[in-house]
């Protein structure tokens, strides 16, 4: 019974909270109602308040957390889909039944019951957003990626430059570098664009440097860009935070602009290298220097825009209305005083648009006057950019030198050697004493100017001892030059009537007047503090009144090519004068000079004069003295000797009236001036006339040239003037260089000791050296040698003989430059001597070339004429011997069958290996009139014959050695070239292929799979494997004969896979072959074949049938010439095919030639076609299209591949072609051919057509339509009449099928005039009876 009242108990506790729960919802379900009402309107509350909070955090560009969407999206979807509903339709329903009599307790219970329920619901939302924290800070958005760069050919290389130098993971820090207003800034931005296109970065950004930079500014302009809070109030602390922000992110570019000096990365917290190794900075200066002090891995130029490139700018800034016949020729004249210069470019462009003709003329005067700061905004723009790199120049005497090059009329080659006279004078460098000393100091700036862009690279071939000044940073120098505390006046004309209009004659500092006539005369000048006056004329200008007082303080004075009698008396009056130049002057007595004690730089160069006067000899100042081809009767005796403090002596290519004795006794006088004298510049002169002890201890740099014979055996007219002229140039010169013609044993005879000379000597000139032998040659050593020359020396067979010594200092080790001209050279190193050197590496197991380093330095190597020489380099000495070679001349050698030879030891083992030759710096290769050159490389066998790898229809069941193809550059030897800018090639007869790629061929096999040929034939049956004495390692796959081709298995990377015998006995149906571990390779990853080659010349080579080998097979080939630019082929009897790919239908050429902007093909009588539309489609870059005098040519594109579907639309664009010329081709038909073709050239402007009576139309498939041409407006054919010359009726198809008609109505009534006339003449002269 207890245990059933126990239960019961139980029982009744159990139900009465529950159904006191469920009394409850009916009882209170009002108040329910009202606690949820209460409760909803805190949860809107809230939900409010978050939505302010997102807005303004959205508003902020930060990141809502997800949680709070959730939070904001759960509430709403609660309270708009069932609170509200709920509280508006169940709540507010009717809660009585029966007529309103009694209550509807189930209603009732069911609203508190669902009251009670919704407010747990509401308070468990309000309870999970009891956080503050909404959003996070937004991530790094980076720069604002836009551009405004042109797709201009010579941004786009550089781009591409760029963006390759970005891609390699060992570069950290590169540069965009060029002068003011080039386009830096611009370009760094396109490079931001398409670093984030590319994905190469997560985030990209720009903080501009300037000038003064600020390291907190350049911290908040990253910082802003990355979303980070520098919250520390000093640099160093926001360094940490930036660096510690930028480590976060794994790949970012960020771009400094403007540098100008070096800038602390670390200081600004930009981690970099081994800090960060996703970190790359690209900076942009317009000073070389400070980036590479920032460590640049690479400095990329940008030099001005082509006339080209310039014009199209120009007009683009300019509008349309240029293109007027008014304006259109003043505007072309403008576009060309900008000089390629972007900023003026646009500048001028926006500032003449829409301006009337007046304007445009005087904007054209203002910019040939130097004085465009007129024209409005260009001082704004133009004239502050390029004046803040003058501002910024640290060194007073770099902005003195920079002013100093306006002295000279625009594009004027600046001689170096003039800076450094003039500066002398005008005591610019007063912490120089000697001479040398400051031209060292004017070198050092002009190379400080040139890396600040300020100056440019003359173009002179003694390039190293001029400068120029481009036209825009001239006239800004002008400009700064000609303000008052510089007070420069300069002027070029043609004529020059009186003195430039001077406000303020005291001001006046310095005078240049350049012009073909000078009519004005000096004593008109009045100009107190005038410290120099230059005046240059084409014209004689009469020197003949007398200077002023008001000139005294002249320091430098210089006249060129003026007729003085004698100089005045009062030219004492100079007292201050430091510099005379009287050059290419006519001068009767310079005696006064001699009153100018203080001179101390004098230069009668060129000039005409009676003598050198013993007033000279007064001159006890000066350090300079050149009389360089000046014409004199004589040098009075003891002038040179009275001349004590004399440093320099110039005295080249003085002609000399006087006996030789005296002449003679002149020259002994130098040698009492050996302890001052530094520099002697001296020659041609007769080895007789020299005095025996005729040497200088203390001499630093010297030119000296010594005849050992001057008898007519020396005449060298089959030799042209090229040897006497580098005999005897006036070119001012660095270094020592000694030029020796005729015979060494007069040396001896005489007692003249050439050894010191020799030893001292960095330029050698050997001209008909007769006893020059080898012996001779390794006696003295040429340690210092830089320049050999040699021209016509019999006895020279090789330069390193074979008594060199191996273990002491080589020979020629520091040499640069070398030429051999018609010599009796057999090599350039005996044979003996590299067998030694082999046998060496060999006994001590080391690299020849690294313990040889043979002409480790030769940058420049020419040879020929050269009868004997049949191989320039074995592979030893080409196997790493060059690594600075840049230019490769070889020119009229008979005998000359490769460049590179296979070299053997004793028992027939190559002792060096062909496939490890490179030559890395190599930029020009010119191989000219080389009759029996059949390819770079000659791998001799026993009968001087060459081993290369036959085609598989060649291969007999013989031991017959495969004919040569005779390939100028094999695949195998492609990777020799990887610099080679320039191939010229004329005149080898030999020569079949230029360049092959059959080898490149890309397997469509997996990348990872690769396939060693000696597998392939086995390994168990060598003589199998081997037969007929033939060893098929290292041929390709399709050219192995069926007995080669065993059943072996594949080496790959992890695993073999078998390779199953096809039926017809092959293994792989596509060529390829080997790379240097006998592997067949997928060179997709990584391969780009002579991609700097930009021009290749083909001339004269009557054996040449094809210029570009693609080979047979199918697949995908490499990048291959790539930044090729020019294509020359001329006079080439048996070219069949520029681009062979007739027998690879299926190969797939995507990516190269596709940089190709001129193509110019003539004389080639049996080239039918230029280009396969494969290759048509590449050439996006073409602009220039010029082909003469192929008659058998008849089409242009030729049809698609054979096994191409020919009913597929081909579409060509040519985007960039301007021109097309063609010119004497008889059996040209059309430009294409091909059914289903349409050719669109979308800059067309010019197309010339003469001697082409076949052609009937342009393009067979379709008409053409004006939207193909828009720009031509007409086709000239010189084979029409001048009325009908240039007709142009609306499209290109229609014009030239109406000219061909034209031609055959025209060639009809010619017929019948011929006929007719023909006939008169019979009837009027009939034959006479019999």
């Amino acid at each position: 019974m207890e245990i059933i009242t126990s239960i019961g108990s139980k029982i009744g506790e159990l139900l009465v909270e529950p159904v006191g729960r469920q009394l409850a919802y009916l009882i209170f379900y009002q108040d329910n109602i009202a606690a949820l009402v209460d409760e909803t309107k805190k949860l809107k509350d809230q939900r409010d308040g978050i939505q302010l909070l997102v807005d303004a955090a959205t508003r902020n560009s930060e990141v809502i957390l997800p949680e709070v969407i959730s939070w904001v999206r759960k509430v709403d979807d609660e309270i708009t889909n069932v609170l509200e509903r709920f509280l508006e339709e169940e709540v507010n329903a009717n809660k009585m039944c029966l007529n309103g009599l009694f209550p509807n307790l189930k209603l009732r219970h069911s609203l508190g019951r669902k009251a009670k329920k919704y407010a747990e619901v509401v308070l468990k939302l309000q309870q999970e957003r009891k956080s503050d924290r909404i959003s996070s800070p937004p991530p790094p958005t980076g720069m604002p990626l836009s551009t405004s760069m042109k797709p201009f050919q010579s941004r786009t290389e550089i781009l591409n430059q760029v963006m390759e130098a970005l891609r390699d993971k060992n570069m950290h820090i590169i540069a965009i570098c060029g002068m003011g207003g080039i386009g830096k800034t611009t370009m760094a931005k396109e490079v931001a664009r398409r670093a984030k296109e590319e994905k190469l970065f997560e985030v990209v950004v720009m903080a501009v440097v300037s000038q003064n930079p600020s390291v907190m500014k350049i911290q908040g302009e990253i910082a802003d860009m990355l979303r980070l809070l520098l919250a520390a109030e000093y640099t160093t602390g926001r360094a940490d935070q930036l660096s510690n922000g930028i480590k976060k992110i794994s790949k970012i570019l960020i771009i400094l602009d403007d540098i100008w000096d070096r800038l602390d990365l670390d200081a600004v917290g930009i981690p970099c290298g081994s800090q960060h190794p996703g970190c790359s900075i690209l900076l942009t200066s317009r000073n070389v220097e400070a980036c590479s002090q920032m460590r640049s891995q690479g400095n990329f130029t940008i030099e001005v825009l082509s006339d080209g490139e310039a014009w199209n700018l120009f007009e683009e800034a300019a509008g349309t209305s240029i293109n007027t016949r008014d304006l259109y020729p003043i505007a072309k004249q403008i576009a060309n005083e900008c000089r390629g210069l972007p900023v003026a470019i646009v500048t001028v462009g926006r500032a003449l648009e829409n301006k009337g003709k007046d304007e445009w003329n005087d904007a054209l005067h203002q910019l040939r006057k130097s004085i465009a700061e007129n024209i409005s905004g260009m001082d704004a723009y133009v004239y502050s950019s390029i004046e803040l790199s003058y501002k910024f120049l640290r060194s007073k005497q770099a902005k003195s030198c920079f002013l100093l090059c306006c002295l000279f009329p625009e594009d004027y080659d600046i001689p170096i050697e003039t800076l450094v006279r003039y500066g002398k004078g005008l005591r610019i460098f007063q912490d120089t004493d000697t001479m040398e000393e400051t031209r060292n100091r004017v070198h050092s700036l002009v190379q400080t100017l040139k890396r600040c862009f300020l100056l440019v690279d003359s173009n002179k071939e003694f390039k190293e001892e001029y400068v120029k000044m481009h036209d825009v940073v001239r006239d800004v120098a002008l400009s700064i030059a000609s303000k008052k505390e510089h007070g420069f006046v300069v002027r070029c004309a043609d004529i020059i009537d009186a003195w430039p209009e001077i406000d303020r004659r005291e001001d006046c500092t310095t005078i240049s007047l350049v012009a073909d006539q000078i009519k004005t005369r000096l004593d008109n000048l009045r100009c107190p503090n005038l410290k120099l006056l230059h005046l240059s004329a084409n014209r004689i200008l009469k020197l003949e009144k007398n200077f002023r007082d008001e000139m005294k303080e002249i320091k430098v004075l210089a006249l060129r090519n003026m007729r003085v009698r004698s100089p005045p008396s009062s030219l004492r009056v100079l007292q201050n004068m430091r510099t005379l130049h009287l050059e290419f002057c006519v001068l009767a007595n310079i005696s006064p000079i001699g009153a100018l004690v203080n001179l101390e730089v004098l230069s009668l160069h060129g000039s005409e004069l009676e003598e050198l006067p013993g007033e000279i000899g007064c001159l006890q100042h000066l350090k300079l003295l050149d009389i360089t081809s000046c014409w004199l009767n004589g040098i009075l005796p003891g002038v040179l000797s009275s001349l004590t403090r004399l440093e320099e002596l110039y005295m080249r290519d003085t002609y000399l009236r006087q006996k030789d004795h005296e002449f003679s006794a002149s020259l002994a006088e130098l040698i009492c001036l050996d302890d001052h004298l530094k520099v002697l510049d001296f020659g041609p002169q007769e080895l007789q006339l020299l005095p025996k002890n005729f040497v200088f201890q203390n001499l630093t740099r010297f030119r000296i040239s010594i005849c050992a014979s001057m008898t007519n055996d020396l005449n060298l007219p089959h030799l042209g003037d090229g040897p006497l002229r580098c005999f005897t140039h006036q070119n001012y010169f660095s270094g020592n260089q000694l030029n020796i013609m005729g015979d060494m044993d007069a040396f001896k005879e005489t007692g003249f000791e050439i050894h010191p000379l020799l030893e001292k000597c960095e330029t050698l000139l050997l001209i008909f050296v007769d006893k020059l032998n080898n012996a001779w040659m390794d006696e003295v050593g040429f340690s210092r040698l830089k320049d050999l020359h040699l021209i016509a020396c019999a006895g020279v067979e090789y330069l390193v003989y074979t008594n060199s010594n191996l273990s002491g200092e080589l020979p020629f080790s520091l040499l640069e430059n070398l030429k051999l001209e018609h010599t009796t050279l057999k090599a350039l190193c005996h044979p003996d001597f590299l067998q030694e050197a082999a046998t060496r590496q060999m006994q001590l197991e080391s690299d020849i070339v690294v313990e040889l380093q043979l002409f480790h330095n030769l940058k420049l190597l020419h040879l020929g004429p050269c009868a004997e020489i049949n191989c320039a380099f074995s592979t030893s000495l080409a196997n790493g011997s060059f690594p600075q070679l840049q230019r490769l001349s070889v020119n009229y050698c008979p005998k000359m069958e490769g460049i590179v030879y296979k070299e053997t030891g004793e028992n027939g083992q190559d002792i060096a290996d062909m496939k490890t030759i490179v030559f890395p710096k190599l930029t020009v290769l010119q191989l000219h009139n080389l009759h029996v050159l059949t390819s770079l490389y000659r791998a001799m066998d026993d009968n001087n014959s060459v081993q290369l790898c036959p085609s598989r229809n060649d291969i007999h069941m013989t031991p017959k050695v495969p004919e040569s193809p005779n390939v100028l550059v094999p695949f195998k030897i492609l990777k020799w070239l990887p610099s080679l800018e320039i191939l010229s090639l004329d005149s080898c007869r030999e020569v079949r292929v230029v360049l092959d790629f059959h080898g490149l061929m890309v397997m469509p096999l997996p990348e990872k799979e690769k396939t060693n040929n000696s597998e392939l034939i086995g390994g168990e049956d060598k003589d199998d494997d081997h037969f007929h004495g033939i060893d098929y390692q290292y041929w390709c796959l399709q050219c192995l004969p069926p007995l080669a081709r065993k059943h072996k298995s594949v080496k790959g990377n992890n695993n073999n896979t078998a390779l199953k015998k096809s039926q017809d006995d092959q293994i792989i149906t596509t060529s390829s072959h080997s790379d240097s571990q006998g592997e067949v390779s997928d060179h997709r990853a990584t391969e780009q074949v002579l991609y700097n080659l930009k021009d290749l010349q083909v001339y004269r080579c009557e054996s040449v049938t094809v210029i570009f080998n693609f080979g047979e097979g199918h697949g995908s080939f490499p990048p291959v010439l790539n930044k090729l630019r020019n294509l020359e082929l001329i006079n080439l009897d048996e070219l069949i095919h520029i681009w062979n790919i007739k027998n690879c239908p299926q190969q797939v050429i995507t990516s190269s030639f596709q940089n190709l902007t001129s193509l110019q093909i003539s004389s080639c009588p049996r080239l039918r076609y230029l280009f396969p539309p494969s290759i048509a489609k590449l050439l996006m870059a073409l602009e220039s299209i010029d082909i003469r005098g192929c008659e058998s040519m008849q089409v242009i594109v030729a049809r698609k591949e054979e096994d191409e579907n020919v009913n597929d639309v081909l579409v060509l664009s040519f985007l960039h072609l301007r021109s097309i010329s063609l010119l004497e081709m008889k059996n040209l038909s059309c430009f294409s051919d091909q059914p289903n073709c349409a050719i669109r050239f979308p800059s067309l402007e010019n197309v010339k057509i003469s001697g082409c009576p076949m052609l009937k139309t342009f393009v067979t498939a379709a008409a053409t339509s004006v939207e193909d041409t828009p720009k031509l407006k007409q086709v000239e054919d010189s084979d029409l009449p001048q009325p009908q010359l240039s007709k142009w009726l609306g499209d290109l198809n229609t014009t030239i099928q109406h000219n061909f008609q034209l031609k055959q109505r025209n060639a009809l009534f010619l017929g019948s005039l011929a006929e007719g006339y023909i006939s008169y003449v019979g009837e009027c002269n009939p034959p006479s009876a019999v």
